[in-house]
């Protein structure tokens, strides 16, 4: 079973092989491959707070994000914003579909100040 956070399911739809440090690439590759690879199992479970994306975060201190305040805001307005209740279960197939409900002035409004907003902006939205 895999933790998300709410907005991390926008940035693996939009993942490109990019992130933090080489460790976290491969962290996140290893998930999105496995889910892939099982796309109807609901094997993904909405969590608040750190999710297994974190686990190998260089911004993760002490079991905690450095930047968690912002990042929660991000969590809170892409619950509501997609409809992803925390403790829900979902599959790879149930996170292609929240995809639909990404829109674009949502997205800039939510992550402008991203490290990782062109990258996300050009793969969600081309």
């Amino acid at each position: 079973m895999f933790l998300f956070r709410p907005h991390h399911f926008v940035c693996f739809l939009s993942f490109q092989g990019k992130g933090y440090s080489s460790d976290f690439v491969d962290g996140v590759n290893e998930i999105l491959t496995t889910l892939k690879d099982n796309p109807q199992e609901k094997l993904i479970s909405v969590v608040q707070g750190c999710d297994s994306a974190c686990e190998k975060c260089p911004n993760r201190k002490f079991g905690k994000c450095q930047y968690d305040e912002a990042v929660s805001e991000k969590d809170s307005a892409y619950s509501t914003l997609l409809n992803i209740t925390y403790g829900n279960k979902l599959s790879f197939s149930d996170m292609q579909k929240i995809r639909t409900r990404i829109r674009k002035e949502d997205f800039i409004k939510v992550c402008a100040k991203c490290l990782w907003f062109d990258i996300c902006l050009h793969n969600l939205f081309q």
